[in-house]
């Protein structure tokens, strides 16, 4: 009965995911076995005249089988072991951006294992190189990019994602600033500083037609002394430079500071720009920071925007930081814009069915470069980051010469900051990309439900008069707050610490792991003030402390199971009042 009331292109996404409670294992067992035995088959098949290293003798001696009972023994350990592991795969795991992985990618992850490619060349990995290609280019058209344009690579996650743009960043802008220092001297163009780093592809190429490398080299940042071409730059510009500055929005991955000082920046050198009452980016404020940077001489290394916070799940409108970008290029000042959309991006794929992000996804075709994490909304095994160009002019920017290893002009490991890739990620999101699919009918339709799940997730726990919940959700997270009579922030903040303690993953067995974030007044003003005003609380607090739900699992509200995920997590709140109405009483007596 439960089937009937099910559309049938929502039962056939069951056939993506082993199941709760394993209930695809006879499909995933069948297809584990053919691929062992296949690759036994092919193994045994090379070099066949060789002869055996391994002989039915081997085999029986008492030292070769004492090992394979200390592996059968060691084995049994590990397993012991990860059973205790936090059940990630569970729809009662609802706390960070990781949940179920499907069952292309953990196969193709597998197989990726067995073969062990490293996408270090195509000496070391003859098929991966080629999976990644594609893999990329599959990515790139979900993204709506000009996908024969774009160029990519697989990372270890989003962080070395975004060091990937910090390091391009830095080499374009110390490229461009270094032939324009060198027009100025020889020529008296009359460029500022400023305008002198965002001088843009087609004049960088026409001043370099006019002077020599070498020249240049003395105002290069990387490749000279960098005190002492501050210095030159300083002397042509007539100006005390203080070197360039990165914005950043204030609800930003905590990687971009790491990245920062990894590049000889410091703390100093990031700009916040503000988020609004939603949380999300001011383009006010990124307007107002751009023209102080000019003001100061501070060329800007980079305008981040996130597409799908960590916190909120918010999404940055990429699509008007672009069109902001685009008036300061036909101004003359051309600015790195690099969109961390490692949770987000693969909202891409569900096009029509959801046109307010749809419209939003426009941004990405204008972007210099994108962070994407297939670990996360690609519901691929860790580790697996990409890192994105949509023009390849800015993506072959750095140039390692790696004299011991021979390379074809696929292979991307003289621009990559990491050496040698698995390519299990690869292989994982290519298989995924072919069986599922980046479109409506495929992952579209699989995040589509889940925000569909948060909606009515949502609208359960607006029914409950201790339950507030955070407004303009938009993607699969929703946050709310525990609330006490009072209304003392305070109060309200030691109940969501409470709540979170009994629903941790740190707790030994709770009913569902949950996370928890906070809305710091310093950090995000406008946003703090929205929900103290809108929730009518006492703000004797400078933080909001918020019970986090990331909505990503497929089975969340599936109508098979014999429970309501969500009536049963609204009964746990409902087991939890007496706890806040015992401590209010003891705080307030």
């Amino acid at each position: 009965m439960k089937n009937k009331k099910c559309d049938p292109n929502d039962i056939a996404i069951k056939s993506f995911f082993l199941g709760p409670q394993a209930e695809n294992a006879d499909i995933l067992a069948d297809k584990l076995l053919y691929i062992f035995e296949r690759w036994f088959r092919w193994r045994r098949g090379l070099f066949p005249t060789d002869g055996r290293a391994i002989s039915p003798s081997d085999k029986k001696l008492k030292e070769y089988k004492s090992q394979t009972r200390k592996l059968f023994n060691s084995i049994e350990i590990l397993m012991n072991l990860f059973e205790n592991e936090i059940p990630k795969f569970s729809p009662r795991y609802i706390g960070h951006m990781t949940s179920e992985v499907s069952i292309p990618a953990l196969i193709g992850h597998i197989v990726a294992l067995l073969h062990n490619p490293n996408n270090i060349s195509t000496e070391a990995s003859r098929a991966g190189i080629e999976i990644e290609r594609r893999a990329i280019a599959d990515l790139a058209l979900m993204l709506r990019l000009k996908h024969k344009n774009a160029k990519g690579h697989f990372t270890s996650g989003g962080t070395i994602a975004n060091f990937e743009s910090l390091w391009r960043a830095k080499t374009r802008l110390y490229d461009w600033l270094s032939v324009a220092a060198c027009a100025e001297e020889k020529y008296g163009l009359g460029l500022d500083l400023f305008h002198a780093g965002h001088i843009g592809w087609e004049l960088y190429q026409k001043f370099l037609k006019t002077t020599l490398e070498k020249d240049c080299r003395r105002f290069h940042l990387s490749h000279a002394n960098p005190f002492q071409a501050v210095k030159n730059l300083e002397k042509v510009f007539s100006v005390d430079f203080n070197g360039p500055i990165a914005l950043i929005p204030a609800h930003a991955h905590y990687s971009w500071e790491k990245g920062l000082k990894l590049i000889g920046l410091g703390s100093e050198d990031i700009w916040p720009i503000d988020v609004n009452a939603r949380g999300a980016l001011d383009l006010n404020h990124l307007t107002s920071e751009i023209q102080r940077a000019q003001k100061a001489s501070r060329p800007v290394l980079l305008v981040a925007s996130v597409f799908g916070s960590t916190e909120l799940g918010v999404l940055d409108p990429i699509d008007r930081v672009g069109s902001l970008l685009n008036d300061f290029k036909k101004d003359g000042v051309d600015i790195w814009h690099h969109i961390d959309a490692a949770y987000g991006g693969f909202f891409a794929s569900m096009g029509s069915l959801n046109p307010e992000i749809d419209q939003k996804c426009a941004g990405f075709a204008v972007a210099t470069s994108i962070t994407l994490d297939p670990h996360k909304l690609g519901y691929v095994p860790f580790s697996s980051g990409t890192f994105i160009c949509p023009e390849e002019k800015n993506y072959d920017l750095q140039k390692i010469e790696i004299p011991y290893i021979e390379h074809t002009k696929k292979d991307p490991t003289l621009v990559t900051l990491e050496g040698s890739r698995a390519a299990v990620g690869a292989v994982s999101t290519w298989l995924t990309s072919n069986v599922v699919g980046f479109n409506s009918s495929g992952y579209g339709r699989i995040l589509n439900r889940t925000i569909a799940t948060r909606k009515e997730f949502e609208a359960a726990l607006n029914l409950n008069k201790i339950v507030l919940v955070a407004p303009d959700a938009e993607t699969n997270i929703l946050c709310f707050s525990l609330c006490g009579d009072s209304r003392s922030l305070v109060f309200n903040n030691k109940l969501n610490l409470l709540f979170y303690k009994r629903m941790s993953p740190l707790h030994k067995n709770p009913p569902f792991y949950v996370s928890k974030t906070v809305v710091l007044k310093k950090k995000s003003p406008r946003l703090y003030k929205k929900l103290v005003k809108k929730w009518k609380l006492i703000p004797d607090s400078e933080e909001i402390v918020l019970i986090r739900l990331v909505l990503m699992n497929p089975f969340l509200s599936s109508k098979e199971p014999d429970v309501s995920y969500i009536r049963e997590f609204c009964q746990e709140i409902d087991r939890f009042a007496p706890v806040i109405a015992r401590n209010q009483h003891e705080v307030f007596s």
